[in-house]
């Protein structure tokens, strides 16, 4: 009678640490300033729990908003060590993509990296989008379209014909080039309309 007792006991506790191993949870607060990032998870009713780890994959660092759902797996299946393993903010989720597409996206609707399943698109939308290359930025394709003003503070040169010329050149060799005239043979005067 005793060994049916404790049996029930022990079967109790495995019970309990298997139904404690993984549970949702509320995302509260996120601390992004130590080398592993915390959180707030309401991983019971009405109880939120601070320093939470938030393991994440390597090469993706994000910092979820307040509000969002988390998965929360107890190592051991005790619960003084929640480890939060994935989370999500439907909210926020891009819908209505095609199997294989990637979106990388933040609380902003305008504002992510979207690439399509099939190679045929790659998307970034953002209000200002900056690209920092210590060397070179090579873009290879056989036609760039800019849709509104270009602004360049250094040098547009020439490359197809292997000579490096840039624009200064080629506009003070347009605004000061002359060439004989058909009539009397002597040269043309500049152009009045200079490139500018």
């Amino acid at each position: 009678m005793n060994n049916d007792r404790t049996l029930t006991r022990r079967m109790a506790e495995i019970n309990n640490r298997i139904k404690l191993m993984v549970r949702r949870c509320r995302l509260g607060v996120v601390n992004d300033e130590n080398p592993v990032q915390t959180v707030e998870a309401g991983i019971y009713k009405n109880e939120f729990r601070s320093g939470v780890e938030r393991i994440q994959e390597y090469g993706l660092s994000t910092v979820p908003p307040e509000g969002g759902q988390a998965v929360v797996a107890f190592l051991g299946g005790e619960g003084s060590h929640p480890v939060v393993i994935a989370t999500d903010d439907r909210r926020y989720r891009p819908r209505k993509r095609k199997p294989g597409d990637v979106s990388l996206y933040t609380d902003q609707a305008d504002h992510g990296v979207f690439l399509t399943s099939d190679g045929r698109g790659v998307l970034i939308r953002g209000l200002k989008i900056t690209v920092h290359a210590d060397d070179e930025v090579v873009v290879n394709a056989p036609k760039i379209r800019v849709l509104g003003h270009l602004e360049v503070t250094g040098d547009i040169l020439d490359m197809s014909r292997g000579t490096g010329r840039t624009m200064a050149t080629m506009r003070k060799y347009f605004d000061n080039h002359v060439h004989k005239e058909n009539d009397h043979g002597g040269p043309t005067d500049p152009p009045r309309e200079k490139m500018g």
